[in-house]
């Protein structure tokens, strides 16, 4: 099953589980992550071993709105504010 929430905490969060999904969706042109992009990225993949990740800056380059994605083990059988809390968390 898989839920999604939207949230606005600094950036909008868009969260995933399925214990189906076997790959991770990087960023492969990791050179063409910003900073901001690439340290969520890093950070978030490190905590929760996510199987989909994708972070986007969605601010226009400024940094202060990022859309997440992401898919975990983690997050099962957790609830949806639960879940958005550890992610807002982890991204401080």
């Amino acid at each position: 099953m898989s839920r999604a929430i939207r949230s606005v905490f600094q950036s909008p969060l868009i969260i995933n589980h399925t214990t189906l999904q076997t790959r991770i969706l990087r960023n492969y042109q990791t050179e063409k992550l910003s900073k901001g992009e690439k340290y969520l990225f890093d950070k978030l993949h490190s905590k929760f071993k996510p199987t989909r990740l994708h972070v986007e800056d969605i601010s226009g380059g400024c940094g202060s709105m990022y859309a997440i994605e992401i898919s975990s083990e983690t997050f099962k059988g957790l609830s949806v504010i639960k879940q958005h809390r550890m992610l807002k968390t982890s991204a401080d």
